[in-house]
């Protein structure tokens, strides 16, 4: 039987694919050991794409040579085992059958079952479900504010600083007001006293 795909890829590049899309540790619960994978040419691109089959929570992107169908489903777990054997400087070829994908090198070949053969019903990539404990998106009530507003105040300090706004009413500046001089007879900005050698006449 003829093959229906075949690329040519470093042993390197596979290896560092696998290593973003497959998970190594299958211990948490949420994890299964069953992970199934992807193997999908980009005809537009001309890449070639490992992505998880469920959701598509990862992916990874490498360029190829040789011509692929549209979509390769394999078990994950196995998938990295096999690639993680071959030596990062060898050159692979990746040969797909309707039922099986051969992983060929100057050692030899390796075989291993489709999850999409003929008879066998494909994974779809469904979204993510929702997390029950999951409320929704967070409302904020509008509501005017209480207490005492003090415009033009600055942010996150407790002294009021000494900013020029703050001399005249309802924070307006005045065309011809001159900003560096601290009038006398009042307190400054700081809370410090006016100039007391001021002789009034």
């Amino acid at each position: 039987m003829a093959p229906v795909g075949l690329i040519t890829v470093a042993a390197k590049m596979l290896q560092e694919a696998v290593a973003v899309v497959i998970p190594s540790d299958f211990r948490r619960t949420w994890r299964k050991k069953f992970w199934p994978v992807s193997l999908v040419h980009d005809v537009e691109r001309c890449v070639f794409h490992i992505v998880e089959s469920r959701h598509e929570l990862a992916g990874y992107e490498l360029p190829m040579t040789g011509t692929w169908p549209d979509r390769v489903q394999l078990d994950g777990r196995a998938f990295r085992h096999v690639i993680e054997t071959y030596a990062p400087n060898e050159v692979l070829q990746l040969l797909a059958y309707p039922d099986r994908l051969e992983i060929k090198s100057d050692r030899g070949s390796f075989s291993m079952s489709r999850l999409d053969r003929p008879g066998q019903k494909p994974i779809k990539t469904r979204p993510m479900p929702r997390d029950k404990r999951h409320k929704g998106p967070v409302k904020v009530v509008d509501q005017p504010p209480q207490g005492r507003v003090e415009l033009d105040a600055t942010w996150d300090f407790s002294a009021r600083m000494p900013v020029p706004h703050h001399r005249f009413p309802d924070s307006q500046l005045p065309a011809k007001a001159d900003l560096t001089k601290q009038p006398t007879g009042t307190p400054n900005d700081v809370g410090y006293a006016a100039n007391r050698s001021v002789r009034k006449t």
